[in-house]
């Protein structure tokens, strides 16, 4: 009998999840220096909009990253019941008498 399981296919998710939370930290560090920069002609030009343009995008970015780092944890998890699930069967059939 043969026993197969793809943990490439899970860890290969886990690192593109991995790379989406990374790259929306650049991009939110980025954000941050903008509207660090542009602050002082926002608040002359607009008033409190910046502020709340800035929650707004925070707001954003932490449910964002929240979701990420589920799914990231799912994978996880879902990697580590696999293996379980394959050392349970090879187990299993190490005891099976013919």
């Amino acid at each position: 009998m043969r026993i197969q399981a793809d943990f490439g296919m899970l860890q290969a998710a886990q690192h593109n999840v991995r790379q989406a939370l990374s790259q929306i930290q650049q991009e939110s560090d980025n954000w941050q220096r903008v509207l660090h920069q542009l602050a002082p002609d926002l608040a002359d030009a607009t008033g409190a909009t910046s502020s709340e343009v800035h929650q707004a995008w925070a707001q954003m970015h932490n449910a964002h990253q929240h979701m990420l780092q589920l799914i990231d944890g799912g994978m996880g998890k879902a990697h580590n019941e696999l293996h379980t699930a394959v050392a349970s069967s090879v187990s299993r059939l190490r005891n099976v008498q013919i």
